[in-house]
């Protein structure tokens, strides 16, 4: 590397919590395809684990809806040129790659990094353990 070269040295945990974070604040801004794609790398830089997480629930309680259509739309060139993306549909693909990361990091070696990072004003893991944060879904 050159002395000048600007990198940075990360982990899986920190980010996926950043793709979070950016995706949250794309949801902000009404931009549901960077929020949905930046929230699918997340979930998808996870190892799932023993717990079984949002998605693998949404399929079991919804087996015939398609739960990943709207993130293989905007991975693929197939398919129809022009779809109509819904705000629920962000902050669901969001609350997946909350739940895993989450809940892989409370349950893992990732705990600190997560809850005790330095995200002033943005969610962390304690925002997200103690409530502050929460999506409600049609079959809670």
């Amino acid at each position: 590397m050159a002395d000048n070269e600007v990198y940075i040295t990360t982990t899986k945990q920190r980010s996926s919590m950043r793709q979070i974070l950016a995706a949250i604040d794309h949801l902000h801004k009404k931009e549901f395809e960077a929020a949905i794609t930046l929230a699918a790398a997340a979930e998808g830089q996870i190892a799932e684990g023993t717990i079984r997480h949002l998605f693998r629930i949404m399929r079991q309680k919804l087996p015939k809806a398609d739960h990943n259509k709207v993130i293989n739309w905007l991975k693929h060139p197939t398919g129809k040129d022009e779809i109509t993306i819904t705000e629920f549909e962000a902050a669901i693909v969001i609350a997946r790659a909350i739940h895993i990361v989450l809940r892989r990091s409370v349950n893992g070696p990732w705990q600190q990094d997560i809850c005790h990072a330095n995200l002033p004003n943005q969610l962390t893991g304690q925002d997200y353990l103690a409530g502050e944060y929460s999506v409600a879904l049609p079959w809670s």
